[in-house]
Formats: structure tokens, sequence, C-alpha cells
């Protein structure tokens, strides 16, 4: 990069226009003043003051040549045709598509391709534009990556049609499909693992089965546990979709119907590419305050700047947060932007969905460096005290959670990714406090918790957290396949009775007799036909046995909070935060 990375991520930048290029318009320049600092908004929205500030400025070509630009890093939009001032600053030309690519006077460089007619035309790319500067500035990934999910035998086809159209696109994604990315003879899931913990965006094209069989189940949860945006696309009529009960009804969905050729139209593909742009700027948003919660003493400026904090002998520490599995280029680009070996550098990143043997691999490739790896895991901090022993001196929370994903029938709104993000966020703090996870298994829950256990079963040695699943033998043939992948003594399958009615109750009675809880949250729960639902009896049985106990619920989860409230009197809490959520088990 030539600068140090601390200084150039410090350092403010300028975007300077070259007058001539908004010359058929000047409407141009008022229009990418006005729309650029709403596109760059939506990637820092954490409402701190960033230490990165972007300005725009309009500029002729012979006053930008008496600047003196030596200390700046800068990004020039001009015309492909304007003469280059200074190999210090980075360029962006602008290049018609009427134009020969030989009227460039950056060859090495790509032009960018964008309509210079007409003022909508031009505002409708402001956002590819903003990611271009952002990448070209290196304060964001320039490569954006797309997992492509699908049945095979039933919507292969379509997969690989949506791969060819999305990897010719200008839209700036990578993309990823098995039978053109994996090799053979290989552990086919690590690999998937691995694709999934790189990827910005995770595309589920829905099939009946897709949610029945358990490769498809385990990409899909991978996706969810590794915190990236999903976009389900789905054919035709949405009527088989709305009746699939292990499908999630909160996600973001594309309607499609195939034109003649087989292929998904144009006009769609657009409208998936501007979905997928969104997506991944919200998850990136919501990993960022993933690590603000668990590194609970460091603070960040913005998504991508580094930490400077204070440690306990006053010796600085220099924090740099990766979102993914660090890159050789990443590690590459940290090492060179050092100017000195002062205090301790210590790259930050997040493990959950990466299989072990590319963890072991980064930390071999960091042997011997000056900089320390470090998981999220591993900075965790949890506000109990810890004594010379490991063990915890604190009370451990004994946690009751009743849960399910609405079915989309209930009139109380959810969005899938906040009943994700809670019960991620809830194993993980019952892990890192050592405290115990008790729950009842359903269809649309239990996939979920299974996913992250095993996860951390591959991380310990073997060793499972202390998460206990319960089930009714009554809904035996119908159990999802990760109930097995819990251990025998994790495993609880009471005995059926004569009716749903009767199992479900003797169910509960085991589940609440069998601890002492300290907590319990309850999220999700389908309304019956009779008016009845399952959270809220699950809360009536649990206030009455545990009336000192907190019971949780929240706002876009499809809970009744005025019912649960009405239950659990002043024991009820609604946290309006996760970090509010994690609070409530210090």
């Amino acid at each position: 990069m030539g600068k140090s990375f601390l200084n150039f991520i410090k350092m403010k930048h300028t975007v300077y226009i070259i007058e001539n290029l908004f010359d058929k318009s000047p409407n141009f320049f008022n229009v990418f003043k006005e729309a650029y600092p709403r596109s760059l908004n939506t990637l820092f929205r954490n409402g701190e003051q960033s230490d990165f500030e972007i300005y725009v400025e309009k500029i002729s070509t012979s006053i930008l040549s008496k600047r003196d630009l030596s200390k700046e890093n800068d990004v020039v939009l001009c015309l492909a045709n304007t003469t280059p001032l200074d190999k210090s600053l980075i360029y962006i030309p602008f290049l018609e598509e009427s134009k020969d690519v030989e009227d460039n006077q950056f060859p090495q460089l790509n032009a960018f391709y964008i309509p210079l007619v007409s003022v909508k035309d031009f505002s409708t790319h402001i956002h590819d534009l903003t990611f271009t500067i952002l990448s070209r500035l290196g304060i964001d990934h320039f490569h954006r990556k797309v997992f492509i999910s699908y049945r095979r035998g039933e919507r292969e086809k379509i997969a690989l049609n949506l791969f060819r159209d999305l990897a010719s696109d200008r839209s700036g994604f990578e993309v990823f499909i098995d039978t053109r990315k994996l090799d053979i003879g290989i552990d086919f899931m690590d690999d998937i693992r691995r694709a999934i913990s790189e990827t910005d965006v995770f595309i589920l094209l829905y099939s009946e089965t897709y949610m029945t069989k358990p490769f498809t189940q385990k990409e899909f949860y991978t996706a969810l546990t590794a915190g990236i945006g999903v976009i389900l696309l789905y054919e035709g009529s949405d009527e088989t979709f709305r009746k699939d009960r292990l499908c999630p009804k909160g996600l973001p969905t594309l309607l499609y119907t195939l034109d003649s050729d087989g292929n998904i139209p144009h006009r769609k593909l657009e409208e998936l590419v501007n979905m997928m742009n969104i997506e991944r700027q919200y998850f990136k948003e919501r990993k960022m305050r993933r690590f603000l919660r668990l590194t609970k003493n460091l603070k960040m400026s913005s998504m991508y700047s580094w930490i400077n904090i204070k440690n306990k002998i006053n010796e600085p520490e220099f924090v740099y947060p990766l979102y993914c599995l660090p890159s050789s280029l990443d590690l590459q680009r940290i090492e060179d932007g050092i100017i000195d070996n002062k205090g301790k550098h210590i790259i930050i990143y997040d493990h959950w969905p990466i299989p072990e043997f590319y963890n072991s691999n980064i930390r071999w490739i960091m042997k011997d460096k000056n900089i320390t790896l470090k998981t999220l895991q591993e900075c965790f901090i949890p506000n109990v005290q810890i004594n010379n022993n490991t063990e915890m001196t604190g009370k451990k929370p004994i946690v009751f959670l009743s849960a399910s994903i609405p079915d989309g029938k209930n009139e109380h709104d959810y969005i899938f990714a906040d009943i994700h993000e809670i019960i991620v966020t809830l194993v993980e703090e019952i892990i890192n406090r050592k405290g115990k996870l008790v729950f009842g298994g359903h269809p649309t829950i239990t996939p979920i918790i299974a996913n992250m256990m095993n996860l951390y079963k591959q991380k310990n040695n073997g060793c499972y957290p202390d998460i206990t699943l319960y089930q009714s033998a009554y809904f035996e043939n119908q159990f999802p396949p990760e109930v097995n992948e819990f251990p025998e003594a994790r495993r609880k399958i009471i005995e059926k009775c004569n009716n749903l009615d009767e199992s479900l109750t003797l169910m509960r009675e085991r589940i609440l007799n069998d601890e002492s809880f300290t907590h319990a949250v309850f999220i999700g729960g389908n309304i019956k036909e009779d008016g009845t639902c399952g959270v809220w009896t699950e809360c009536e049985i649990f206030h009455a046995k545990y009336p000192q106990a907190k019971c949780i619920t929240f706002n876009n989860t499809g809970t009744d909070l005025n019912r649960i409230e009405t239950i659990a009197k002043n024991m009820f809490i609604n946290p309006n935060t996760i970090d509010e959520f994690v609070h409530l088990f210090d």
C-alpha cells in the first residue's frame, strides 16, 4: 500500500471530481454529492464518531495538479481520456459504453462503465460507485462473494444459469456453486463451511425438499451461524413455500418466473443484485455489533478501523477486526502497515463457521509473526470472576428456552434474522459464562442450536457445551436429524402419552422439574385454531414454578408481548437491544 495501514485508515479522504466528467449535465455532480453520503452511511450506521471521513470536491485538472498530494490518499473520478497527474492518487476512470477502450488514458485500469446521459440511470449506479471507491481505498473488500445453495435434481439448471448470469454481471460478486468450485475426493462439507465463512450473501433456491435434506439444511444453518445475509428465491407461486413449516418465513424473498429459455429474467437479476448489496451491508452492521459486544473492553471507531486501547501495564494495543476467515492478503496488508514493534498487534476474527483445519492453517501462517491471532471466543471476557482454576465463581445462568419460528400466520410481525441472532447470542453467552441451556426441541430451532453445539465441539477437543434438548416421543417420526447429533447425556426423550396435549404436558413438567432456572427466554410461537399457543402455556407453567426468575421476550420475534407481560407481570423484560439482553445474565 505504500503508507502505514494504521495511518491510512485514520486519514481523511477526498473524492475529487474532475470538472469535465459531468459536462453533459451539471446535475450529475449534485446527484452524486447528495446520494454518495447516503450510500456511505449504509456502511457506517453505528452511531459512533468515525475516524474515517470522505469529502467530495469538484475541481479542475490544473488546480488539482498544484496540490501537495504526497501525504494524502485520495480518489479522482475522471473521464478515461484525462491525462493522469500523480501516481500517488487513486484514479477511477469513466468510459462511456460507445467509446473505444483505446480512448482510455489508463490502460492498466479497468474503466467504470456508467451511463452519463440520464440522471436517473446514473443515480441507480451510485451504490456501485460508492463500493468501488471504498474498495480502492482499502476500506472494503473488492471481491464480494455469494453462495448459491440448492437441491440437485430440483433446481440444478436454474442454479447453473444463475451462476452464469451473476458471474458475468458487473455486480462485483464472486459466485460459489458446488458443481464448479468443489474438488473431487475431499470432505466437501468442510470446504462448503469454509466457502460460507468467506461469503457475503447466501442465496437459497427454494424447492419442496430443500429443508428436509441434511446437506442443504446444514448449508442454510451454517450461513445463519456465520452471520451473513440470506435471500430466499422461489419460483412461480408462493403457495408451497407458505405451507412448508420448516422453511422460515421472515427472510428477504424474491419471487421469479422463468422466461422462455428457462432463465431468471434480467429485471429480476437486477432486483436480486440490489437485494444482495443491501443484505451484505445490513449483516456487516450486525457483525460489527457482535464484535463490540464480545470484546467488551474494546472500542471500534468504525466498521473497518483499528482499535487503540490501553491494557493494565499501559502498553498500546492495536487491534484489527476481520469479519471472516483471514486471507493471506489480509495478513500481509496488516503486517506491512506496522511501522514499529511498539505495543501489541492483534487480529480478531469470527471463528464460528470455519472448520478447524483452516483455523490451524492461519495459526501456522502467523507463527513467528509479531502479530497475535485471536478468535472472538478467545477475546470474550464474561462479567463474572474467574479464579486460578479457571472455574467461574460468579452466578452461572441456567436458562429455559421456549421457542419456535412462527409459521407466518400469526398477527405479530417477526424478522427471522433477529430470532436467529437472539438464539446465537444466547448460546454464546451460555457457553462463555459456563452456564446451562435447556430447551424443548422444535424443528425450526433445534438445527440452529445443534449447529453451534457441533462447531463448539470441533474447537474444544470433542467436549460439548452444557445444552440439553428435551423431545417428546410423540413426535418420534418427525424428529429433525439434528436431534441425534446431541449426545445421549444431553438428549432427553420423554415417553408419549395418550394424545398430543398429554404428551406435551408431561414433557414440560419434566423440563421444569429437572433444573432450578434463573432465566427463561420466550420467542415466536404458533397460535392454534383453538386460540392456544405453546409458548404462552410454557410461560404460565414456568412463572408459576419460578416466580423470581426473569422472563425475557423481544420485539420482532412473532411473540405476543402483551400476553407474556400479563403472565410474567413484574418479571417480564423486553430488552431493546442485544447488549441489554446480554446484561440480563450478569
